[in-house]
């Protein structure tokens, strides 16, 4: 009895390793499958870095459906705007394994997402007003720089509060600083804009704040297919 129950013992802690090396293999090869669908699906300019949140995942694989899947991309241009990262979280992803495992196949998607895609000042400055320097201030961004007005280079400094329009970003003048002539005088030529109509993944931008790194867009969407064809 006790070699038996020894011997079952042994095939038990065989079994349950042996799972969980399956369970990390098809994690593994579903996290590579989903990152070269995004790449091929979304056209980006590398694959990004998958991760399926969650253990066991072969008990994910089995109900289709996941949670939460985290996309990490690095550098990628939009709109002629070059993004220095961008981080999605996939949620409510509803794929058979045998879809996630399986190149084309188009029933993989992802009922909500959630990103944030940062610009780095390099970007930011390009747009603003030539012979003017972009800083950030807080939660706002600084604008400092001369401007001809009345026939004269006048010194002015203002702050720029960051508004989301239909075109994608809107830097809007605050608080101006300028002396010798009237603040409306300088006031509109202090604003630029960013476009963005094309962001990852089909994402909708709904917030802008001002980091240290650069300004960090929040984007949203729903019912996102990942497949392989380009969207």
């Amino acid at each position: 009895m006790r070699r038996f129950l020894g011997c079952l013992g042994i095939v038990l802690i065989v079994l349950v390793i042996g799972l969980g090396i399956l369970d990390r293999v098809a994690h593994s090869a579903a996290q590579s499958e989903l990152a070269g669908r995004i790449q091929s699906g979304f056209q980006l300019e590398s694959e990004p870095a998958v991760a399926i949140a969650g253990f066991p995942f072969l008990t994910q694989a089995v109900s289709g459906t996941y949670d939460e899947i985290r996309v990490t991309m690095g550098e990628q241009t939009y709109e002629d705007v070059q993004v220095s990262s961008v981080d999605v979280y996939l949620r409510e992803v509803q794929a058979p394994l045998s879809d996630l495992l399986t190149s084309g196949a188009a029933s993989v998607v992802a009922g909500s997402a959630e990103g944030t895609v940062v610009v780095p000042y390099s970007e930011v400055q390009r747009r603003a007003p030539e012979g003017f320097e972009i800083t950030p201030e807080g939660d706002l961004l600084r604008i400092d720089g001369q401007i001809t007005a009345l026939g004269m280079a006048v010194p002015v400094s203002a702050t720029l509060a960051l508004e989301v329009t239909e075109e994608g970003l809107q830097a809007v003048p605050q608080q101006v600083s300028v002396d010798s002539v009237p603040i409306e005088a300088v006031q509109d030529q202090l604003g630029f804009g960013m476009g963005f109509s094309t962001l990852p993944m089909g994402l909708q931008i709904s917030d802008a704040v001002v980091r240290d790194e650069g300004i960090a867009i929040t984007a949203t969407g729903q019912d996102i297919p990942l497949s392989q064809t380009p969207q």
